[in-house]
């Protein structure tokens, strides 16, 4: 019984091979005319040959040797060149099927990866907007923004800054007294978090969007703050702030940029030329508001 199904396996092999080439030959013309022109030229050959000798069938032997030499000679060559052209035919047919696999797998491959981008570009984006939610509903946030603190906040960056140099002991008291809020709340809360949202901004395809959401949110003038102070402490977070510069400040009014550096790595080329006719300007008017403020507190304490 097995003998019989390798018997009719093989059967069925040489039927779909033969019904393979078959169908290869019907696609390419040129193997069909080729072939067609040897079965004529072997059927022109066989026809001249009987009406030549026609007659009776032989019965000598000799003369059915001569018929046999006069088939193979002229039968051989041409069904040797038809076996070749066969070949040769299936093997381009073959060369181009490889082609166009591997041409759809290439399409499949980047059909494949275009989705991970995508998947991995929406779940980047479910996580800024989830981020961003998180900011407006933080308490310290909804303090800042509700009590219009902000320009507060920078002036209390920049006097800091100051302090730092000039009364260290004093710097953190005088940030509260001005921001409203302590210097821990604006490093831990505010700043972390801005940074963090700007580290998944920058990741987002096509994030012009995102960025002006996260300006209208946020405000230049508070990124600016978080920006200054990174830079003045030489936190780790500046370097996230840095990933998409030239938008994370893009509009913004140069009073509440003070620092070259700053203004090098975040503002256009042509917004920098503009920026540094006023520099100067900005940081004479913080120089005078943060003294206003330290001369308020001083007269404040002589009326205790």
């Amino acid at each position: 019984m097995e003998k019989t199904l390798l018997t009719s396996d093989k059967e069925s092999l040489k039927k779909t091979q033969i019904s393979s080439w078959a169908a290869t030959i019907k696609r390419n013309k040129f193997a069909s005319l080729t072939i067609s022109s040897a079965l004529l030229l072997a059927c022109i050959s066989l026809s001249l040959y009987f009406s030549k000798f026609n007659g009776s069938l032989s019965e000598e032997q000799d003369v059915w040797g001569q018929f046999g030499d006069f088939i193979g000679g002229t039968l051989n060559p041409t069904f040797s060149f038809i076996t070749v052209v066969i070949l040769i035919v299936t093997l381009r047919t073959q060369q181009k099927e490889l082609s166009e696999s591997r041409k759809i797998a290439q399409q499949n491959t980047e059909l494949v990866r275009n989705q991970l981008s995508a998947m991995k570009n929406q779940a980047l984006e479910n996580t800024f907007f989830r981020m961003l939610e998180e900011i407006k509903n933080d308490p310290i946030f909804k303090d800042v923004f509700e009590e219009d603190k902000i320009k507060n906040i920078f002036k209390a960056v920049y006097l800091f800054e100051k302090a730092r140099h000039e009364q260290p002991e004093a710097a953190s008291r005088l940030f509260g007294q001005c921001a409203g809020i302590t210097i821990g709340e604006f490093r831990y809360v505010i700043l972390e978090k801005l940074a963090l949202i700007c580290a998944v901004t920058k990741k987002l395809q096509d994030n012009q969007i995102h960025y002006k959401v996260l300006q209208n949110t946020c405000t230049p003038t508070l990124l600016s703050a978080a920006i200054h102070h990174a830079h003045y402490m030489k936190h780790d977070t500046y370097k996230n702030f840095l990933n998409d510069r030239t938008n994370l400040l893009r509009g913004i009014n140069f009073l509440y940029i003070v620092n070259d550096t700053i203004a090098k790595d975040f503002l256009s080329e042509k917004t920098k030329k503009e920026h540094s006719k006023k520099v100067e300007e900005s940081i004479k008017y913080w120089d005078s508001a943060t003294d206003d403020f330290k001369e308020g507190l001083k007269n404040k304490e002589v009326e205790a």
